[in-house]
């Protein structure tokens, strides 16, 4: 097209030269149409184009924050080795100051060696002294059930003992007695100056009497109510033959087709404390008198002691009055019987 238009100009002017006037009509070249394969190259090249446009401005992004990255590593790096100068120096200064408490310490030592080891061997001699001043004056006191009987100066001195108090308690009271040194026996130590120390006949006598000590024994009851605790079914059977015979008639020429008791009468065997076991005329004289019901509480399952003082409509004080030794630990049996009055 540029060579067209310079050729024109050149024609038109050696014609005005020559003094001949032309005119041209000059029609603009008509546009070829582009072939398929042409428009899908030429849009392949805009793509081409385009994504390389892309690259240029992610590369220079990629500079930008690669710089940022690297200048924030590098000062974590400075921090960490600021930080780690400063523990270096702590150290350091520790390490001093230890080292020369320590050596000024060694100095004080061997200054003052002679005293230091006479005041060591005063100390070891008192303390000497003290443990065995605390083992000579310091006995045992020995508890049944949590109730203090009395001191002895060796734990032996009562556990050796406790199958014979066992033997002579059941003996005297007809009961099976059986003393556990592990659960109803407990000591603790203290200082016996100026305290008497039982021997093995004052331990067997302190047992003997003491009317807490719990035995086996039965129950007479009447309609699950305790009338008399005996010490053996032995006895209660006795005392109910003897109940029998108050009210029989023993002319001649009387008989009974059946005698027995109104109420439902059984025989339980029962743990209770000594003091609570009556004897056979004791125990019939107490049924005729209406029984000790009122006087004894028979433990049953699933009672508790909070549970049979609601049941007495009293406190756990006065439980605990009205039976010595008793605590919110003691282990409950059914069986068992307490005082409640």
């Amino acid at each position: 097209m540029a060579k067209f238009i310079f050729g024109k100009k050149i024609k038109e002017k050696e014609l005005k030269e020559e003094g001949i006037q032309i005119e041209f009509a000059m029609t603009p070249p008509k546009k070829k149409k582009k072939k398929l394969s042409e428009r899908i190259w030429d849009i392949a090249a805009e793509a081409v184009e385009e994504v390389d446009e892309i690259n240029e401005e992610l590369v220079e992004i990629t500079k930008a924050g690669g710089g940022f990255l690297i200048s924030v590593c590098g000062s974590l790096v400075s921090g960490l080795d600021l930080l780690l100068d400063i523990c270096e120096w702590f150290i350091i200064k520790t390490a001093v100051i230890v080292g020369r408490k320590w050596h000024q310490g060694r100095l004080l030592v061997i200054k003052h060696k002679n005293f230091i080891i006479k005041e060591s061997l005063v100390l070891v001699l008192a303390t000497i002294c003290l443990v065995g001043v605390f083992a000579w004056g310091t006995d045992y006191e020995y508890s049944y059930n949590g109730r203090a009987l009395g001191i002895v100066k060796e734990q032996k001195d009562v556990v050796e003992i406790l199958d014979m108090v066992s033997e002579e308690l059941s003996l005297q009271h007809g009961s099976s007695i059986v003393i556990d040194p592990n659960t109803d026996i407990s000591f603790r130590p203290v200082v016996s100056h100026g305290k008497e120390i039982d021997d093995s006949d004052t331990v067997l006598r302190r047992f003997t009497y003491m009317g807490e000590i719990q035995a086996q024994a039965c129950a007479i009851k009447a309609n699950g109510k305790v009338l008399v605790v005996v010490e053996n079914e032995e006895i209660a059977k006795q005392v109910l033959e003897s109940i029998q015979n108050l009210f029989l008639n023993t002319s001649e020429g009387v008989k009974y087709e059946y005698i027995g008791f109104v109420e439902d009468v059984e025989i339980e065997p029962c743990s209770t404390t000594l003091n609570n076991v009556s004897s056979l005329s004791t125990a019939v004289r107490a049924i005729r008198n209406g029984g000790q019901e009122a006087t004894v509480y028979v433990v049953e399952g699933g009672d508790t002691i909070y549970g049979i003082c609601e049941k007495l409509g009293i406190s756990f004080d006065q439980l605990q009055a009205m039976n010595p030794g008793l605590t919110l630990d003691t282990t409950l049996h059914a069986g068992d019987t307490f005082n409640t009055q």
